[in-house]
């Protein structure tokens, strides 16, 4: 039976065989794909991540950053990749959109790809998930004719590169908190273009209203079609207005105004009382020779 099967094999087509024999060695060398691929943005960091079930043989894997206008493919052996320097370089990458696939391969032979979701900083965009720049640190100040927000513009604290500083800009607004037993919020709005190296904004608080804000905004490209946005800033408070510190200035005064009349006054009084008893005191008595 078994010399009976054979002879049948030997009279089957070449081309059979060979297919047959190609088949049967790629079978024994199935790539899997990677799994959980997932990206994730922090601020100016973008990072796609994933997982593999087996690295022997040696693994490479093939990172393809795919976007609306041009594409890249790197090589690498870890798990992870930082889009970063991708994403920053001019103003059409950081407001494009974007997605990644990863393949696997092991010497000549390759997994599917696996695509990521679809990623972009510019709320214009339609994706899978929206990535937002952290605000810069803010100053609240208190001035003569009331408070001053200002912060270092974020074209200049990201290195962002406008096409038209003049017309890319900032757009932020300052909230107060509402006032005891009420819901009543009061909002200043404001904008600065790419140029400015500094955005500041007054702020005024009405009677009863805590001296806090709450910052958000957007970023916006230089046609004003694409827009980034901030992480909202929560809660920021002056730590001792204006008007107290003059109050406790005057009152040192007044303290040290005080202390010194009572000192000076004390000083007088010693003197006179010093003069008045030298007078009743008997003269010495000077005899001639």
């Amino acid at each position: 039976m078994l010399l009976d099967g054979a002879f049948r094999a030997l009279l089957l087509p070449p081309v059979l065989l060979l297919l047959l024999v190609v088949i049967s060695g790629s079978s024994s060398v199935i790539v899997p794909p990677p799994t959980n691929l997932s990206v994730s943005c922090k601020n100016l960091n973008v990072i796609a991540s994933w997982e593999f079930s087996r690295q022997q043989p040696p693994t490479v894997f093939s990172v393809h950053i795919g976007r609306t206008v041009v594409s890249s493919v790197i090589n690498t052996t870890d798990h992870q990749y930082n889009l970063t320097r991708y994403i920053w370089p001019d103003e059409i990458s950081y407001m494009d959109n974007f997605y990644v696939t990863v393949t696997a391969v092991q010497g000549s032979s390759q997994s599917k790809p696996v695509q990521s979701k679809t990623f972009s900083f510019n709320t214009m965009k339609t994706t899978d998930i929206t990535c937002k720049l952290d605000f810069p640190p803010v100053d609240l100040k208190w001035t003569d004719s009331g408070a001053t927000v200002s912060f270092r513009n974020p074209f200049h604290v990201y290195s962002l590169r406008a096409d038209d500083p003049s017309t890319a800009e900032v757009v932020f607004k300052a909230s107060t908190y509402p006032s005891v037993g009420s819901s009543k919020i009061y909002s200043n709005k404001w904008k600065c273009t790419a140029k400015e190296e500094i955005c500041k904004l007054d702020v005024s608080f009405p009677d009863g209203v805590e001296k806090c804000v709450t910052l958000d905004g957007t970023l916006s490209d230089s046609k004003n079609v694409g827009e980034i946005e901030f992480g909202k800033v929560e809660r920021i408070c002056v730590d001792k207005p204006a008007e107290d510190l003059l109050v406790l200035l005057a009152v040192l005064m007044s303290i040290a105004v005080l202390i010194i009349g009572v000192i000076i006054v004390c000083v007088c009084l010693t003197r006179a009382w010093t003069m008045e008893t030298g007078k009743d005191l008997p003269h010495p008595l000077v005899l001639s020779p």
